[in-house]
């Protein structure tokens, strides 16, 4: 995972070490998801939903299902928000009224769906 840049440390400076050094830097840092790392464990559907099922303000299309969305959220990839724009810890459903909150992409959302577009763009 290393090697392949899905996870790094940084010293205690907060330089980023890598390969090797990361392995044997022996102070009490820990180890951070990169985007590309993020982006690894990510489903067909997810990275769909990143790339190409948002509007231009970073809200969710109705082509994004629930489980798909809050899983993204679980991932800090998206968060939800009330009709005030307040972010929320869910989407509000309480089983009677049905969601409250829509779902909308977050700043890493926004790194981990160009990260896949550019590789898309290279393939």
């Amino acid at each position: 995972m290393v090697d392949a840049e899905y996870i790094y440390r940084e010293d205690l400076d907060g330089f980023r070490l890598g390969g090797e050094d990361a392995l044997t830097f022996d102070k009490p840092t820990p180890w951070r998801i990169s985007t590309s790392g993020r982006l690894a464990v990510l489903t067909t559907a997810q990275v769909s939903s990143l790339v190409d099922r948002v509007s231009p303000e970073g809200r969710f299309t109705t082509q994004v299902t629930w489980s798909t969305a809050r899983a993204l959220a679980e991932l800090g990839c998206a968060e939800y928000r009330d009709a005030d724009g307040v972010v929320r810890p869910n989407d509000g459903d309480d089983g009677v009224r049905g969601p409250q909150n829509a779902a909308f992409r977050t700043a890493l959302g926004e790194a981990v769906a160009a990260l896949a577009a550019s590789r898309e763009r290279q393939a």
